[in-house]
């Protein structure tokens, strides 16, 4: 499944991860405390979700999603399981579209074979 998840990464993320580095080194001002780096770093992460179907991949993103509304709330702990997280965000999320809409900078991505090649595992 590392492997899966990685080609998603890969194909969906390059992009993104470009347009971030861009904006981060353009902005970079080095701090005064903690790690003292005259130079910007970064590290990009990201809940990836293959499974057989675009709905499937969907459904189990649901965790994902509904813990970070939690967060936003302030609340903080384990995962939902996906069942509660789907009755916490009132449905199933809809399924990621691939290629991702410009601009858009997902936390979080799904997908099947047949829609995003990246989730194969051949």
């Amino acid at each position: 499944m590392l492997t899966t998840h990685a080609r998603l990464l890969e194909g969906a993320l390059l992009p993104l991860r470009s347009r971030w580095a861009g904006c981060h080194r353009d902005s970079f001002e080095p701090s005064a405390v903690g790690v003292r780096s005259d130079e910007p770093g970064g590290m990009l992460a990201v809940n990836a979700v293959c499974a057989e179907t675009d709905e499937e991949a969907a459904r189990l993103r649901a965790t994902a999603e509904a813990s970070y509304k939690r967060m936003r709330r302030g609340v903080v702990g384990s995962p939902p399981p996906v069942e509660t997280a789907i009755d916490e965000l009132g449905g199933v999320p809809e399924p990621t579209p691939n290629p991702l809409p410009d601009g858009e900078w997902s936390r979080s991505i799904s997908g099947s074979p047949e829609t995003s090649p990246t989730c194969s595992s051949s």
